[in-house]
């Protein structure tokens, strides 16, 4: 049962860190374990601090390289390879590639093999340094990893600089490596751009002379077909023809888009299948002026209608007359858009002709122009192929002058602005970041310590503990009393203090509002899930509580393992429940009288206590005796409610045992006693009985550990003070 127990604890625990803590829960939550919080924080950034400030001091050097929009040029060229940055977004994208390549890690070595021994020792690990078995290859990439490490690159936007800082215990070392770096690139991009202008270079030139070569062959081929054929005088008559044919196919084509035009006019017109609000939604017909002035004049007899059809009768002179004005307009208006559209016939018909004869002006063009066309194909041919092999000529010897130049200068667009100098100042350990992350770390530490305490913590702590692990409401609560005794407490409820009884009249007020006016005879059990949760206390006040109304209460102590009751009344436990059952007396008819009963008056003239009568450590024959059901029989016939304090059913099967002779079921749950899975067990077994549970009795409860319990007492005395 405890290995049970402990898996759903687990469970629980599991499940909770992953539920959603309210801010005011995780006030209460701090709040309880403030202490242990504010130790562990304050231990571990004071701890963090220390680690931190031992550190060993670490210096920045500083360089920085600017990126031009444009490179330095002595004449104006082509670059080949880059191209001059033209505007912002190209500089950025510059920008970001010159820090990629500067984070490289080729650059990165190409620094590391620039650097002397004793500055590569000062660069290596401890560990690698007094290693022996290390090749140089792993030496090489220990100096490069930790070059990266040290290295940051950075770029302000909306700005042309980039600047490379270089950290390191050695403020000369940052200085020389940071400079290192700067220079390193610098040169290492113009060895890069000198080699590909260089290939360029060789590479135009071999074009250049090709073509060279080629051109000259189709020149004179071209002389000879001009001697031979004598195209000068066609030549001249050719352009002529194919001015004339540019002309007319303008002239067609133009036609041809207002015939397209006027044909979707038409075609517009067709589709509006003479619906009068359709054609005037189209502009060629609705949009003339004729047109639109009967429109609205229809429409305007149209509103006329409606007003007149509001004061006159269907044959009124002026309704008629307005209907016979509708019928005008509207024919006249029909009249005018048949015209319209009798207009389209007629262009349409007018550019169709005038596109007839344009298309036989060009096909008499056409021919003359195929037969001079014959003669002159295969010169315009090679004319155009000598054309385009000039051009391609012209440009590539353009680009080998130019990409010969600027090999012969520096075209770089990046270069030094500022070389890193000693650094004086440390930059670490940083005193204001050190502060600021203890300060963090105790922040997150004071809230996070209670939470996984929380996390790990499966007692029942707050009401919604309660009401979340039992499923059930809270019928009252009942705070801590201490320094008081357990006769004092089983009395609490008769104190003259407002304060203390308020508690259990609480509890009885929560009963009526669950269960309506109590009938007679009623009967509570009273239970727990395990020892020193006070369900006896509780059981003894609740019984007084109910008296004072006016009820006629008997508690009946059914802890046979450890009877409670008499000792709060200051009883023997001679006589009780035990000692009757065991002897031969009947169920009497004076109750009272029966001394083996021995039931007591107690407090008030309504209350009543029956004691256990002894102990037992198997009280199954006790419930189970056939007289038991006689004399609980007679009880309900004389007392109109009664309380039995049972003992806890999470350790013992007794109560649900006695849960056979109850209506009701009252659950006492103590602060921080029980855990949970305990007592959603103990209600599990509850349920199953006939006692069914009316509610949960959260006693013992601390100040400061749950949500409003301050201002709810603080409101409580405030209140009591003014009565007095």
């Amino acid at each position: 049962m405890q290995q049970l127990g402990d898996n759903n604890s687990s469970a629980e625990n599991n499940s909770k860190l992953v539920e959603l803590i309210s801010v005011a829960e995780l006030y209460q939550i701090v709040l309880q374990r403030w202490i242990i919080a504010i130790s562990a924080a304050s231990f571990l950034s004071v701890l963090l601090a220390i680690l931190l400030f031992n550190q060993p001091p670490k210096y920045q050097a500083e360089a920085s390289l600017i990126v031009d929009l444009s490179s330095a040029k002595v004449v104006e060229v082509q670059e080949v390879i880059e191209e001059s940055l033209k505007n912002a977004s190209a500089l950025e994208m510059a920008v970001y590639t010159h820090i990629e390549n500067l984070k490289s890690k080729s650059l990165a070595r190409d620094v590391a093999k620039s650097l002397n021994q004793s500055q590569r020792d000062n660069l290596l690990n401890k560990d690698v340094i007094s290693n022996s078995s290390i090749n140089d290859e792993e030496i090489l990439d220990n100096i490069i990893e930790s070059i990266k490490k040290n290295l940051r690159v950075s770029w302000a936007p909306n700005s042309q600089v980039i600047r490379v800082f270089f950290e390191n215990e050695n403020p000369n070392l940052s200085k020389t490596i940071a400079n290192l770096y700067i220079k390193t690139y610098i040169k290492k991009r113009s060895s890069q751009r000198l080699q590909l202008t260089e290939q360029a270079v060789n590479f135009l030139n071999e074009q250049s002379i090709e073509l060279k070569e080629m051109l000259d062959d189709e020149e004179s081929n071209l002389l000879d077909y001009l001697k031979a054929n004598n195209l000068v005088s066609v030549e001249q008559k050719q352009i002529t023809i194919t001015q004339r044919i540019s002309d007319l196919t303008k002239s067609i084509t133009s036609s041809r888009i207002d015939l397209l035009k006027i044909q979707s006019h038409i075609e517009q017109i067709k589709s509006s299948r003479q619906n009068l609000d359709l054609l005037m939604n189209l502009p060629f017909i609705g949009g003339k002026s004729v047109v639109l002035n009967r429109y609205n004049e229809l429409i305007n007899l149209k509103r006329d209608q409606i007003v007149l059809a509001e004061t006159y009768f269907e044959k009124h002179p002026r309704v008629l007359e307005n209907m016979a004005n509708q019928d005008a307009v509207s024919e006249n208006l029909w009249i005018t858009i048949k015209q319209c559209i009798e207009e389209f016939n007629n262009e349409e018909a007018r550019v169709k002709y005038e596109i007839a004869s344009l298309e036989e002006a060009l096909t008499n063009v056409r021919e003359e122009s195929s037969r001079l066309e014959s003669i002159a194909a295969q010169y315009r041919v090679m004319y155009r192929k000598i054309e385009g092999q000039r051009d391609i000529y012209e440009h590539i010897t353009a680009r080998f002058n130019e990409t010969s130049i600027s090999q012969q200068i520096d075209s770089t667009t990046i270069r030094v602005l500022d070389e890193a100098s000693v650094p004086k100042e440390v930059i670490w350990p940083n005193k204001k970041v050190i502060i600021s992350s203890a300060g963090v770390l105790f922040c997150i530490t004071f809230i996070l310590v209670p939470v996984i305490i929380e996390c790990f913590d499966n007692k029942i702590n707050t009401f919604n503990d309660i009401e979340k692990y039992t499923g059930k409401k809270i019928l009252g609560w009942i705070k801590e009393f201490k320094g008081l005794e357990s006769e004092e407490l089983s009395k609490i409820c008769l104190s003259k203090d407002a304060m203390e009884n308020e508690s259990f009249s609480a509890i009885y007020g929560s009963l009526r509002l669950k269960l309506g006016t109590l009938s007679k005879p009623t009967s509570f059990l009273i239970t727990s899930t395990t020892r020193n949760e006070g369900k006896s206390i509780v059981a003894s006040n609740l019984a007084h509580s109910i008296s004072q109304i006016g009820y006629k209460v008997l508690l009946v102590d059914f802890d046979f393992r450890r009877p409670k009751q008499h000792t709060y009344n200051k009883l023997n436990n001679t006589s009780g429940v035990i000692d009757w059952l065991y002897s031969d007396n009947k169920v009497p008819d004076d109750i009272f009288g029966d001394s083996t009963l021995g039931i007591k008056k107690i407090s008030t003239s309504n209350n009543y206590l029956l004691r256990s009568g002894g102990t037992s450590i198997s009280p199954v024959n006790i419930f189970d005796n056939i007289r038991m059901d006689r004399l609980i029989s007679r009880l309900k016939q004389e007392f109109d409610i009664i309380i039995y304090d049972t003992p806890p059913i999470g350790l013992l099967h007794d109560a649900s045992l006695a849960s056979s002779f109850c209506d009701y079921g009252i659950y006492v749950c103590r602060q921080r006693v029980a855990t949970r899975s305990n007592v959603r067990r103990s209600i599990s077994i509850l349920e199953q009985s006939n006692a069914k549970i009316v509610g949960i009795v959260f006693n013992g409860l601390e100040k400061n550990t749950t949500p409003g319990y301050i201002n709810y007492i603080a409101d409580k005395r405030k209140y009591y003070s003014q009565d007095k």
